[in-house]
Order: C-alpha cells, then sequence, then structure tokens
C-alpha cells in the first residue's frame, strides 16, 4: 500500500500527546484523550492488529490500566463522591491507545507513515511549549489554565511549561522519551543535530529532574536496540513513550 493511504495513521500518531483542547481555541475544552484512544481503535480495526498475539508489554499496560480504573473508584468510594468515568477513560486511554500503536508498528511497511506522525508530534510539543513560554503566566491564567486540572506555576509565581499536557513533569517525561525515537530514526545529520538542540532547550525548560531521567532512559533503550533490527528498535519505542502520559 501506499505511503498516502495511511494519512490518517501519521495524524493518530502526531494527535496522541493532546490531552485538551487549547483553550485558544474552546475556553471549557474537555480532555480528549477518550476521544483519540477511539481514533486508535478505529486504526487497529483498519490494520486488524486482533490477530496478533498479546506481547509481554501489552499485557503489562493493560493490568496498569485495570489497576488505574481500580484505584481511582476505591478513592472516590473511600471519599464518597461519584465516580469519574471520564477522568478514568482520560487516564487509561493512553495505555490502551500505546497498546493499538504498538501493533500497528509492527508492520515495516507502516514505519514511515508513523515515524513522520512522532516527528509532527515532536514539532508540536515543542512549538506550543515556545508559545507558553512567551505568553507567560498572566496570560495563560486568564485563558483558564488553572489548578487543580493545569499543575505548572510555582509558589514563586514562576511558570514551567506543560506544552499540550496537564502538567511540565509529564510533558518532560514525554518529550524525553519521544526525543530518542525521533533522533535513532532521522534519516539525516542536520535533522540529528536539530532535533537534539530543539529537546535539549525544551527540557531545560521545564525544570524538572524526571525529564533528564527520561531522557537518560529512552537513550539509553534506543542505543541498546541498535543492535537489533530497525523494525524491532522503533516498535519497542514507540510503546515506550506512550506509556509516559
Amino acid at each position: 500500500m501506499r505511503n498516502e493511504r495511511h494519512f490518517w495513521l501519521t495524524i493518530a500518531v502526531a494527535a496522541l500527546p493532546f490531552t485538551y483542547i487549547p483553550h485558544e481555541i474552546m475556553r471549557s475544552g474537555p480532555n480528549i484523550a477518550p476521544l483519540s484512544l477511539g481514533f486508535a481503535i478505529l486504526l487497529g480495526f483498519r490494520y486488524r492488529i486482533w490477530k496478533q498475539k498479546l506481547a509481554s508489554l501489552e499485557v503489562v499496560s493493560i493490568l496498569f490500566g485495570l489497576w488505574i480504573g481500580l484505584r481511582l473508584t476505591v478513592l472516590a468510594v473511600l471519599a464518597h463522591e461519584t465516580v469519574s468515568w471520564w477522568q478514568a477513560a482520560s487516564d487509561i486511554s493512553p495505555l490502551i491507545a500505546g497498546c493499538a500503536i504498538f501493533r500497528i508498528a509492527s508492520r515495516t511497511e507502516l514505519r514511515g507513515p508513523i515515524v513522520r506522525g512522532l516527528f509532527a508530534a515532536l514539532i508540536f510539543l515543542i512549538g506550543f511549549e515556545v508559545y507558553q513560554i512567551l505568553a507567560g503566566v498572566g496570560r495563560l491564567q486568564s485563558l483558564g489554565y488553572l489548578a487543580p486540572l493545569f499543575n505548572y506555576y510555582t509558589q514563586s509565581g514562576a511558570m514551567r511549561p506543560f506544552s499540550t499536557l496537564l502538567s511540565p513533569t509529564v510533558f518532560a517525561a514525554y518529550l524525553a522519551t519521544l526525543a530518542p525515537v525521533v533522533i535513532v530514526t532521522a534519516k539525516t545529520r542536520l535533522r540529528v543535530l536539530l532535533t537534539t538542540i530543539a529537546v535539549v532547550i525544551g527540557l531545560a525548560a521545564t525544570s524538572t529532574r524526571a525529564a533528564w531521567i527520561a531522557f537518560a532512559v529512552g537513550g539509553t533503550f534506543c542505543c541498546c536496540s541498535c543492535r537489533l533490527p530497525r523494525k524491532n528498535v522503533f516498535c519497542h519505542s514507540s510503546h515506550l513513550l506512550h506509556s509516559f502520559r
């Protein structure tokens, strides 16, 4: 099949880091992670991922998703509150969507469209981060980026960018894990250099140690995996970065 037939796969991969509709577009935009999951599942049917056996990473992801749902349910019951099924779906969706993309990525002919999606996601993440830094904390608060949903400003009033995710720590971990995958699949030295510079600056702006830990883990994983066929490197790396959401 030609690459142009996989356009929606590229869009799905690029859209996975978007957990909310930017308030600049819709002030009371909902968490869209469950919608991304639905999109990923539709693509799963498109590429018939149910024919493959469950891998160990998928089993662990499913069990982790069940644990998240059970934990949220128990906490709500103990607090005498109604279970927020939408919130539970928002937390579990990235895991399930990651499993779907993981299965799709095992097909060699689909590697190109997925790599393009990952590169586009990296551009969106860093681009929105730059915008948030330039806009400043006052502007973001006036648009409704407020706690407890968004947790990005410190007691001193300083701001740490969170991009398309809900907190600087989650954003930094996702960015740091996404970057090695994009770098190891880059076709030119210039793209490797520009990606590395952009990621280092982006991570530094988040001011979180978890970012550098995730970057080290992702980089080490990709370096060790370079001995494997590129198909396996990409397939396992793509699932690893989705698990950080």
